[in-house]
């Protein structure tokens, strides 16, 4: 292609190679009036530029605007939502705060119902276990009146037929050659054969306490005592004086009566124990055993076998369990028993004005057996509750009559009768060992010892903490 001019038409090559005729160089006017125009451009420029910025600036202040309206538009509703959960909450929380109340109120109205309730219950309770102790007592006195009026014919007899003996032996003596006074003074031999037959007619429960058992068991008849005291010499059955009045008792301020004495025999089947039974005694009778040592010296013993006791002397009471009617029971499973362990001594008297007895006793804790049943208990474990020195019973003195302080065998009897009415089994801490050091009759019970070790109950034992 040929190359273009500068107005741009085709130039021949010869043209393009043939010298250029010079152009004319633009006037002044010209550029004045290109420079005019290009003012009067960029003038424009510049106002639409301007024009454009206060509307990017008007557009800006109106997203602002509308921003900021957006704005408190949202924190107004929140500030609205907040309230109106906190009114809503306030009034939630009153909501929930007179239900609390509400509820609050019917519980203390079912809890006074449920209590009054219980008292009444306890009430009825108590009134029933009185109505029937008074029950019992009445037909324990009316028993006991019927027997002592038998036992007093007896006793009448009794005192005729001694005093017809002593005349007997007063007219001895007056003979020549009789007995002297000294010998009659002198103790008797023993009786080395039973006296009578002790089958003869006998239940097997007579039988029993003739010949096998120890202590003081009522019969048929009376009453047959055993002791064991191997090293006597002799051993002489003591009672002091008849029945109990049904209705008071002993009067323990009175002196005690001179005892009836009668001698025991050996038993044939067990030559260290010693046996005799006596007509008409029964329950209440108060009785002990005379040792008599090799050497005629003489000393009164209690029954290691008493159920019962007098704490301070030697005296001991007969007890009959066949007196006392227990109500049915039905122990607890071993893996069902929520035991509470209670110290008869020190669980009432403090606290319990009511009950303001010190030391605790049988029939004080009786009467808080609710309690230990309201607490959610079913079974009583005593401490030890047979008679002991000291204060907690781990060093007994008997090892099966009650500890007086707290009370008579029918007391602790009725507070387990009482217990089983109540669903609640009775379990007893029994200590056999380490007895008491003060006061123990078992002490060289029968006079006989081996370097001062206590005798036939103590033999070869050491001391403890406790005793020995």
């Amino acid at each position: 292609f040929a190359p273009l001019s500068p107005d741009g038409f085709a130039v021949p090559e010869e043209a393009a190679t043939a010298p250029q005729p010079e152009r004319a160089a633009p006037s002044d006017v010209e550029k004045e009036q290109k420079a005019a125009a290009d003012l009067a451009a960029a003038a424009a420029k510049v106002q639409a530029a301007a024009e454009a910025r206060a509307k990017a600036i008007a557009l800006a202040d109106e997203v602002k605007r509308k921003e900021e309206e957006e704005k408190r538009a949202k924190e107004e509703a929140k500030r609205a939502a907040e309230e109106a959960e906190k009114r809503a909450k306030e009034e939630e929380e009153a909501a929930r705060l007179r239900a609390e109340e509400e509820a609050m109120e019917r519980e203390l109205a079912e809890i006074a119902a449920a209590q009054a309730q219980a008292l009444a219950e306890i009430e009825a309770r108590q009134n029933a276990d009185q109505a029937e102790l008074e029950a019992k007592a009445q037909a324990k006195a009316d028993k006991n009146a019927a027997a002592a009026a038998e036992r007093a014919a007896a006793a009448q007899a009794q005192a005729e037929a001694d005093a017809a003996i002593a005349a007997a032996e007063a007219d001895a003596l007056s003979v020549p050659g009789s007995s002297t006074a000294s010998d009659a003074s002198a103790p008797p031999a023993a009786p080395s054969e039973v006296p009578v037959d002790l089958t003869a007619n006998a239940t097997e429960e007579d039988i029993a306490a003739r010949t096998h058992r120890l202590g003081a068991n009522v019969t048929s008849i009376g009453c047959a005592f055993g002791v064991w005291a191997p090293h006597a010499e002799k051993m002489t059955l003591l009672i002091y004086g008849g029945a109990p009045d049904p209705l008071r008792g002993y009067d323990a301020s009175a002196p005690l009566p001179v005892p009836a004495r009668y001698d025991m025999y050996r038993d044939p089947n067990n030559n260290a124990n010693w046996r005799m039974e006596v007509q008409q005694v029964g329950a209440g009778w108060r009785y002990a055993f005379e040792v008599t040592m090799p050497g005629g010296h003489t000393f009164t013993r209690r029954d290691p076998w008493a159920r019962e006791t007098d704490f301070d002397s030697d005296v001991c009471f007969v007890v009959d369990p066949a007196q006392f009617r227990w109500s049915k029971f039905d122990r607890p499973k071993h893996d069902e028993l929520v035991m509470y362990q209670c110290h008869v001594g020190t669980f009432t008297g403090r606290g319990d004005p009511e009950l303001g007895t010190s030391p605790g006793t049988f029939v004080a804790l009786t009467r808080k057996l609710d309690h230990i049943k309201n607490l959610g208990f079913n079974c009583l474990q005593l401490l030890p509750h047979t008679e002991f020195g000291g204060a907690w019973g781990y060093n007994p003195r008997l090892m099966h009559a009650v500890h007086g302080p707290y009370g008579d065998s029918l007391e602790f009897a009725e507070l387990v009768d009482a217990a089983h009415k109540r669903g609640i089994a009775v379990m007893v801490d029994v200590a056999l060992h380490h007895g008491a050091a003060n006061g123990n009759s078992l002490w060289e019970f029968d006079g006989w010892s081996q370097d001062g070790d206590g005798g036939i109950y103590f033999e070869r034992a050491g001391d403890t903490g406790w005793g020995q």
